[in-house]
């Protein structure tokens, strides 16, 4: 991305919400809230003594929530390129 902002083109990255250096609901930083295989597999014994329940038993997004922020992506790009949006009938 650099080279090609260097190179004089607009460059744009998605940071989907949690990930990155985007903002993150504050249950994605409790280990239990993390499947129960992967607890086991990656997190015991560190930081985890035992696998433990969720203190937050939800999905944290979807692929329907990733699209919706991809799409936002998309219309920013286009509003910042002056190109309208299509309208399919």
């Amino acid at each position: 991305m650099a080279y090609l902002a260097a190179a004089g083109f607009d460059v744009f990255a998605l940071d989907l919400q949690g990930y990155g250096g985007s903002s993150k609901p504050s249950v994605m930083d409790d280990p239990c809230n993390t499947s129960g295989a992967n607890q086991a597999n990656y997190l015991v014994p560190n930081p985890l003594q035992a696998p433990c329940s969720p203190s937050y038993p939800h999905s944290f997004g979807s692929f329907r929530t990733d699209w919706d922020e991809m799409d936002t992506v998309v219309e920013f790009i286009r509003t910042f390129a002056g190109i309208a949006r299509s309208r399919s009938t």
